[in-house]
């Protein structure tokens, strides 16, 4: 486990947090708005805030009592911020030797480097990497430091949208070959829900609830749909990796439902995730249409949002989804809770 309590209180903020348990397993988000104290919680974890009272314990490390603290460099974590934080006079295989020289443990440089898909770049200056190419080598960084932990401070935000869908695929991909856990700190919804198994939601400096992910998707006030509006996670697994036409075929978790979205790049599961907005309801199953995805589905709510939007949480086999419709789409198909619908979805509208 990881119990926190901790205080800092600066002259315009002050982050209070009595008392936090949190698995030492998988990934967890910490989410907020700005300031609302996902950094820097972030980085008394990391040994790196020194007027932080409190006590931090990781599984059987007392990592903090009060005002005495082990420095960062003896708490067994590795750290991965925004812009990668690489040494710029250094090429890429120095900046990880760097880290390989101080870590506990040795480790095969070039076998992380493969991992992270930056060993044809090992001799390159670290100036001409590309914004997601100098993130990966961040994150082989962290990695050869042999980290009991990974603390992630926003690591895609200073990222180009293009690159960000490199990336998170690639921390995906990791987060399931690592079997790490992870403190991911971050104001996306999408990277939440792409990574997260649990999450904090954070407020001006206190802990407003912590939830697992897929209670954190159930409910229709959820902080994470504050910004873009509702979505819904599907867990699935890989049916055709390649179907020769730019698309890959998926098999929902628990159902016989397949699931056409953007080829993806490698066999296993995946979570597909998908705005509400993107969803249609049917109630017979469409003929002769381009879409691709038609589900069945079983109304479990209809939740009104305003005059002219409702949102339908549907059961898809043991899994929810969201579906945003107009109120004049409710009354004409005289939709009803426990009614059998199809839920319509484009396979470009999925992630």
């Amino acid at each position: 486990m990881l119990d926190i309590q901790t205080t800092l209180v600066r002259e315009h903020f002050t982050l209070d947090i009595p008392h936090l348990s949190l698995p030492s397993t998988g990934v967890t988000a910490l989410f907020g708005r700005s300031g609302s104290g996902k950094s820097t919680l972030l980085r008394i974890l990391a040994g790196l805030e020194h007027q932080a009272l409190g006590r931090i314990q990781f599984n059987d490390q007392l990592w903090q009592d009060g005002k005495q603290c082990l420095p960062p460099q003896a708490r067994s974590v590795g750290v991965i911020f925004q812009d990668g934080a690489l040494f710029p006079h250094m090429t890429v295989r120095q900046n990880l030797q760097f880290a390989l020289s101080r870590a506990p443990l040795t480790q095969d440089l070039v076998d992380v480097a493969v991992r992270c898909r930056i060993d044809h770049k090992l001799d390159a200056p670290v100036p001409i990497l590309s914004g997601g190419e100098k993130q990966r080598v961040a994150i082989a960084r962290a990695l050869l430091s042999s980290p009991q932990l990974l603390l992630l401070d926003e690591p895609l935000s200073a990222l180009d949208t293009a690159t960000k869908k490199e990336i998170l695929p690639f921390l995906e991909e990791l987060k399931d070959s690592l079997n790490l856990p992870m403190i991911y700190v971050t104001h996306a919804p999408a990277e939440v829900e792409r990574l997260a198994d649990r999450v904090v939601f954070l407020r001006e400096g206190r802990v407003d609830c912590v939830e697992t992910l897929q209670q954190a998707l159930s409910r229709v006030n959820s902080p994470l749909f504050t910004d873009e509006g509702a979505s819904s996670v599907l867990m699935a697994q890989v049916d055709i990796l390649d179907a020769m036409d730019g698309l890959s075929r998926l098999r929902l978790d628990g159902t016989d439902c397949a699931l056409w979205v953007a080829q993806v790049d490698h066999l296993g599961g995946y979570r597909v995730r998908m705005m509400a907005k993107d969803v249609g309801i049917g109630l017979t199953a469409p003929q002769d249409s381009s879409l691709l995805n038609v589900l069945k589905a079983t109304i479990e709510r209809i939740e009104p949002q305003d005059s002219m939007r409702v949102l339908l949480a549907l059961r898809v086999g043991e899994q929810k989804l969201f579906a945003q419709i107009s109120q004049r789409s409710l009354r004409q198909l005289q939709l009803q809770t426990e009614m059998q619908v199809y839920a319509l979805i484009k396979a470009m509208a999925l992630v």
